[in-house]
Formats: C-alpha cells, sequence, structure tokens
C-alpha cells in the first residue's frame, strides 16, 4: 500500500509512471464529473464518486488528475492504494487517515470489535479534517482492500454524507470479491457517481503517441496502435519502447518507424502479464507483422472466453 497526502511528498505521484506528465486525453466526460463531485464538497455536502475500468484504462490516471485539482482547489487529500498484501493486515489501506492527524500508524486486526474502532477512528480523523479544509480520500485499486478498508468504505460516505468529505473509489471492473460487491451495492444505494472508462478511441491513442514523440505518429506506427484495444497504458509503453530504442524517426513532423518489429523493452514489459493481456496485444509481442498490417478501424475484440477485461495487464500502476 502506499500513500499520499499533504504532509508527505507530493514528487512522488501516484498512478500509472508510463503515463506521468502526460496530458490525459479522451476523458473530458469524466473530468466533468469529478469537478461537478469537487464543487458539490465545497458547497458543504458529500459526495462519492467510483471509477470503474479494466487494468491499463486509466482509472490511475484519473485519479492524479483528480489529485492535483482537488489540491489546486484547497481541498485536503488522503490518497491512499491497496495492494493485495493489504487483505492480510487489516485498515491498512487507510492508515493514512489515521497517520496525518493524530501522529500513529495503527491498523485494526480483523475482528468486529477492532473493525469498529477503525471505523470509528478514521470517522474522527476525517470528520476533524473537515473542520478545516474540504477532504477528498482518493482509494485507487479499491478491490485489493482487506474486508475492514472495505467496511469502512462502504460504510462512511453515507455516515458522513453532511460532511465536506468527497469519495473517490478506483475499482477494476473484473473483480469478483463478495466483499467488494456488496461495497458497489450500498455505494449504488447512497447515489455514488459511477464512471466506467473504456477504450479509448483510435484518434485518442495518436494524440497520446503524438504528445510522447513530440510528432504526428506515421501510418505505419498508426496501426500498430490498434493492436493495443485501446488501452492508453499499452500505448505508451509501446510508442516509449520504440522512442527509447532510437526505432523512430522524425521527418517532416512525422514519427515513422524505422523497422516493423517491436521493441524487446516493449516484450519485457508485458512478458510477465501475458496470461491476462488481450488476444490482440499477445499477437503483437508474438507476430508483430499481423498487427502492423491490420487495416481495421476499430481495435480488435477480445476473444469470447476472455474475461470482459480487454487489456488486462498484471496490476499496472
Amino acid at each position: 500500500m502506499s500513500s499520499t497526502d499533504p504532509a508527505d511528498d507530493q514528487a512522488g505521484g501516484r498512478g500509472n509512471q508510463a503515463m506521468t506528465g502526460l496530458r490525459l486525453r479522451g476523458r473530458d466526460r469524466e473530468i466533468t464529473a469529478v469537478r461537478e463531485a469537487l464543487d458539490t464538497v465545497r458547497g458543504g455536502r458529500g459526495a462519492c464518486v467510483v471509477v470503474e475500468g479494466t487494468p491499463g484504462v486509466g482509472k490511475s490516471r484519473l485519479l492524479a488528475e483528480l489529485d492535483e485539482m482537488a489540491r489546486r482547489s484547497g481541498f485536503d487529500v488522503v490518497s491512499v492504494r491497496a495492494d493485495e498484501l493489504d487483505q492480510y493486515a487489516a485498515g491498512a489501506a487507510l492508515q493514512s487517515a489515521l497517520h496525518s492527524s493524530d501522529g500513529s500508524n495503527r491498523a485494526a486486526a480483523a475482528t468486529d470489535d477492532q473493525r469498529l474502532w477503525l471505523l470509528d477512528s478514521i470517522t474522527d480523523a476525517l470528520e476533524d479534517r473537515a473542520q478545516r479544509a474540504p477532504v477528498a480520500v482518493l482509494v485507487d485499486d479499491a478491490q485489493w482492500a482487506d474486508p475492514a478498508t472495505l467496511f469502512v468504505l462502504r460504510t462512511l460516505p453515507g455516515r458522513l454524507a453532511a460532511s465536506r468529505i468527497l469519495w473517490v473509489l478506483a475499482v477494476r471492473s473484473d473483480t469478483e470479491r463478495p466483499t467488494v460487491a456488496r461495497v458497489r451495492e450500498d455505494l449504488e444505494r447512497l447515489g455514488a457517481r459511477w464512471l466506467t472508462l473504456g477504450p479509448l478511441p483510435q484518434q485518442e491513442l495518436q494524440d497520446i503517441a503524438a504528445d510522447v514523440l513530440g510528432a504526428r505518429p506515421s501510418p505505419g506506427l498508426a496501426r500498430l496502435l490498434r493492436a493495443v484495444a485501446g488501452n492508453p497504458f499499452l500505448a505508451i509503453e509501446l510508442v516509449r519502447a520504440f522512442a527509447d530504442t532510437d526505432a523512430a524517426k522524425m521527418e517532416a513532423g512525422e514519427a515513422g518507424l524505422l523497422h516493423d518489429g517491436i521493441p524487446v523493452s516493449f516484450r519485457r514489459s508485458i512478458a510477465a502479464r501475458l496470461d491476462r493481456l488481450p488476444d490482440d496485444a499477445v499477437r503483437l509481442r508474438s507476430d508483430p507483422s499481423s498487427a502492423a498490417n491490420s487495416t481495421s478501424a476499430r481495435p480488435p475484440a477480445c476473444s469470447a472466453d476472455r474475461s470482459a477485461a480487454c487489456c488486462r495487464a498484471s496490476r499496472p500502476p
């Protein structure tokens, strides 16, 4: 679990390192929604937003953008990221709310009494913060949070609805944990705003490539980008791999490829994730010529026996 708090090093940032410093593309609707949520909280009422999507589609990037927006608007931001190991350390994903409020660093054991203690402790800490400034609680990878933390996340948005607190949870759309499903149900009943991030259109991927390379992508590179099926994380990884290996050439404001081969660095970056990647990204790694020769105007579809996640990388940040 990692956390970002006003007292911590903000330069460390959060979210996908591959996307750091790049303009957020293709999420205008979502930015409008979170800006409205910030306005609601500034007006004195609580709000809750759930960001859902497949790995690599940009949930962490959207939360990073919201983090910056909230800080610029004078919010006290508690930004945490759950981890698979947090399931064995009750309360770990929200320790920062307690730590920066009273100087302690406590996590509750997974008993009912201590779960209630955790709930009351975090309630007190957040209410104290909200008296001084509006608060934004951003929880990334919430599907990995321990049961005690999930209990807090399904309970406090309702209990603290009258406080100036914005809750934003990012969760994978393919998670099957029953405890996460209960959080979804409870937040839906509370009227949480649901933002489902889909694959980016091809033009947005080409704009991202231009941001990375400083020039518009050539038709050959644009065809390769189709193979990532609208996944911005993989698109950035691919384009940066070409740039880092000097396999891209700049000519007349256009970034072309010196060869059709996929850089080794990109192959290595996804090698550990192959069993979770979509058919198209697997084909991109194993048979780049098939991807390069594709002329379909739409991102290739995933096979029916795959999960719903079109680009399932192994926990891209």
